[in-house]
């Protein structure tokens, strides 16, 4: 590139120079084009600055609001890191007041989370320990959580549903609200899935059904009035989710109503 030498720059900072004039001035010098431009951009912010009007108040930075919820869970706020999570727990639980509301709904959310966390552990190997673990939460306050944890899981892993037939089992001897409020709302699932031909949640219901009938939770004649429902107008899915209902629970019916009648 081509030096200007200091009398060159001064007659040249003299002169004003339109579109034109910049343009061909870029055959022969890119580095004042450059120049001139930021000239420009920087007198055109200036300007901007100069006619924009001033406000006298002080503006102040964005803040972020702490949601109202407890753990700003469900509250559709701001994220909470984890462990600012667990330190904001600690603080509503050492100075909130037992009776208030915010102290409720922690301890709430803190039930959930354990009713959930017991229930998504269980297993065959396990199954005992996890049933101490159950009896310890307050499982009469939190038997709606109970309920809906056990009925997603069973959804989730219908492999497992013997599992969780027999945890509904050992519960029932204990606290049998909690187990026919559990089959309650297997039996309303199966209702409405059934009449809206939903052959996968059908499926998963008529399991969960048919081993509470062998655990002896439920009475052999609710599965006697399943198999009249779904063969009096036999189609084809309901031929084949009578057939495997038939195969999880044929055994313990043909012992309990050895001739079918109910």
């Amino acid at each position: 590139m081509q030096k200007l030498d200091e009398e060159a720059k001064q007659e040249l900072e003299k002169i004003t120079y339109n579109d034109s004039d910049l343009i061909a001035s870029l055959k022969h010098d890119e580095s004042f084009l450059m120049k001139e431009f930021n000239e420009r951009e920087r007198e055109k912010k200036q300007r901007e600055e100069n006619t924009a009007p001033k406000n006298t108040e002080a503006q102040e930075a964005p803040r972020l609001v702490r949601p109202e919820g407890p753990i700003g869970g469900r509250t559709g706020g701001v994220y909470i890191p984890p462990h600012k999570l667990a330190q904001l727990q600690q603080e509503m639980l050492q100075q909130g007041e037992k009776n208030s509301v915010q102290h409720q709904k922690l301890m709430w959310e803190l039930l959930r989370k354990s009713i959930n966390g017991i229930i998504n552990k269980v297993n065959i190997s396990n199954i005992q320990n996890i049933i101490v673990e159950l009896l310890n939460e307050n499982i009469m306050r939190g038997k709606g959580l109970l309920a809906k944890a056990i009925i997603k899981a069973q959804m989730a892993s219908p492999n497992f549903t013997h599992v969780y037939a027999a945890l509904i089992a050992v519960i029932n001897t204990k606290l049998p609200d909690i187990a026919d409020l559990i089959i309650r709302r297997v039996i309303l699932q199966f209702q409405k899935a059934y009449s809206r031909n939903n052959k996968i949640v059908c499926m998963a219901t008529t399991r969960m059904l048919a081993h509470l009938i062998n655990q002896k939770v439920l009475s052999d004649f609710a599965g006697l009035q399943m198999l009249a429902l779904m063969l009096e107008n036999p189609t084809e899915d309901s031929v084949e989710i009578a057939c495997d209902f038939m195969i999880e629970v044929g055994q313990v019916l043909s012992e309990l109503t050895p001739a079918g009648k109910f």
